[in-house]
């Protein structure tokens, strides 16, 4: 069961996802970006949190900055700026929903905003729709493969431990799961 009664990972999986819902919500009505509203204050509350996980990360001895680079960069915030705006527009549209020319650039121009005030330089973030296409392309091509923290059980292997993977192995154990005949990559 995944909801708010769910246990262990999904529990936490709900509380984030939940977490995500009411920041989205408070960035989108009406006055919630104005200095003070409720969408500004989470917002800037979401860079001290970064801010503070990469101190923690920086202070462990587990975090291995020079292989794995700056826990929640640039690159991660700009991608979240294009989840939340083109991505969400791509998605909407294949819904059916008819989102005109002034909409999409309004609401990626929300977007830019809050991935500014969340720490993105100005100059990475997309200035328009098909600008942030063009971004999100080659995000996708400077992006690694998953690793082991994008599988269920990644709590095998810690995202921090996995990151410096770029490619799965397909034989381990952790990723096979055999029942009599059956064998399932999970």
């Amino acid at each position: 069961y995944w909801g708010p009664k769910a246990e262990g990972p999904a529990r936490g999986a709900f509380r984030m996802f939940m977490e995500t819902a009411r920041f989205v919500h408070a960035v989108a009505l009406p006055g919630g970006m104005r200095v003070g509203g409720d969408g500004f204050r989470t917002t800037l509350k979401v860079r001290l949190m970064h801010a503070q996980v990469r101190r923690l990360l920086w202070d462990s001895a587990r975090w291995d900055e020079a292989r794995w680079g700056v826990p929640i960069n640039q690159h991660d915030l700009v991608a979240t700026a294009l989840l939340f705006s083109v991505v969400v527009l791509d998605g909407l549209r294949k819904l059916g929903l008819q989102i005109g020319r002034d909409e999409a650039e309004g609401y990626v121009h929300l977007w830019r905003y809050v991935g500014w005030l969340m720490g993105a330089e100005e100059a990475l973030l997309p200035a328009s729709e098909a600008d942030g296409l063009r971004v999100g392309e080659l995000m996708q091509l400077t992006q690694g493969e998953p690793d082991a923290s994008s599988f269920p059980s990644g709590g095998i292997r810690a995202t921090f431990e996995a990151r410096g993977y770029t490619a799965w192995d397909c034989t381990s154990p952790v990723f096979l799961n055999r029942s009599g005949s059956n064998v399932t990559l999970c």
